[in-house]
């Protein structure tokens, strides 16, 4: 398996794991995973469900959030969503911080 692919199961781990806890929205593009208690921004997010969403549905996330009371949020792995970063930024989204490097243990190496 090579490092995309790995990245890629990550992702759907990590989506899979916190929707166990969260109220989960689909828009046409993205799936939010709101805590239906806290709303502290790192609590709540979206993933993105294509690559290159359109400003009406990067708009409709937007109203998403705000009918939750929470602030509008993405997290994802640049590596498997070539592009959205960029396309976020011209909408007006900002990251937070650097981007992290994700570690792995496989089977085989553990």
């Amino acid at each position: 398996m090579n490092n995309l692919e790995w990245l890629e199961r990550i992702n759907v781990a990590d989506v899979l794991a916190t929707a166990a806890t969260r109220t989960v929205v689909d828009t046409g593009a993205f799936k939010l995973l709101l805590d239906p208690v806290n709303d502290f921004a790192g609590m709540n997010w979206a993933t993105p469900l294509k690559p290159v969403p359109t400003q009406a549905e990067i708009a409709e996330l937007c109203e998403v959030f705000k009918a939750h009371s929470r602030t509008p949020r993405l997290e994802f792995i640049a590596q498997c969503w070539a592009g959205l970063g960029e396309t976020l930024e011209r909408a007006g989204f900002r990251s937070e911080g650097e981007a992290q490097d994700i570690m792995i243990v496989t089977r085989v190496t553990f």
